[in-house]
Parts: structure tokens; C-alpha cells; sequence
């Protein structure tokens, strides 16, 4: 919504995930580890009540609220059959999955483990 989509769209797949923004927590490690033990352990107590509020919020208010405002606006809604998406995926989402567990394997990082930690919480819904 905050990206103007609804205002400009004609349609949106309702099972096609192109991708995702990304929504960090950063956190300066010199100045958590500066923190008195209370004050970390209270901020550090604080990320799982935190995260539940924030996947809570997203649902219930962000979106609850995605389609009744493509409805309103008439967005055609295009649904994918799972060989459609089973076609996307060997087409698109594998190579670039390939080429970035090589890339970053290369660089010494546990790519194929970290990609595979990945896709099974989204597979689980998390």
C-alpha cells in the first residue's frame, strides 16, 4: 500500500509472491554490548513479544485491509494454477536461486543451508 500500487494497479495475483521488502532490525553491536546487563536483557527480552505484535499487526490491520481496497478500486484478481506457478518457479525463481547459492557459497557463506532454512519456514507459513 505505502508504494502507490492500489492507486495504479488494474490487477494483482492473489498467489504470486514476486518478493518481498525487506524489514530489518539493526541493532549497533558496540552500543548493545555497552548497555548495562538490565537493559540489554530487557531489550533483548523484549524481540519475540515484539515480532508477535508486528506479524499480528500486519494481519489483522495491514492485510484485512489489502482486499476489500482492491475490491473497491474493481483490481481484477488473477489466481495461478500450481502448474503455472510450478512453470515460474523452474523458469525464474530456480536460476536465481542457483546462481545466488553458487555466488554466495563461493564467498564462503553456508548458502544452500541458509536457502534452504529460508524456504522452509515460508513452506511451514512460519
Amino acid at each position: 500500500m505505502s508504494f502507490g500500487t492500489i492507486e495504479n494497479a488494474t490487477w494483482w495475483t492473489t498467489n504470486l509472491n514476486p518478493g518481498t521488502v525487506n524489514c530489518p532490525v539493526v541493532v549497533n553491536t558496540d552500543a548493545l554490548a555497552d548497555l548495562p546487563d538490565a537493559h540489554r536483557d530487557a531489550l533483548m527480552g523484549s524481540v519475540d513479544e515484539a515480532l508477535d505484535h508486528y506479524i499480528d499487526f500486519y494481519n489483522s490491520k495491514t492485510m484485512a485491509a489489502w482486499g476489500p481496497a482492491l475490491d473497491e478500486r474493481g483490481i481484477q484478481q488473477v489466481s495461478f494454477t500450481d502448474a503455472e506457478l510450478a512453470a515460474f518457479k523452474g523458469a525464474a525463481a530456480a536460476p536465481a536461486a542457483t546462481a545466488w547459492i553458487e555466488e554466495n557459497t563461493a564467498r564462503g557463506l553456508p548458502a544452500q543451508e541458509l536457502y534452504d532454512m529460508v524456504t522452509g519456514m515460508i513452506a511451514k507459513g512460519m
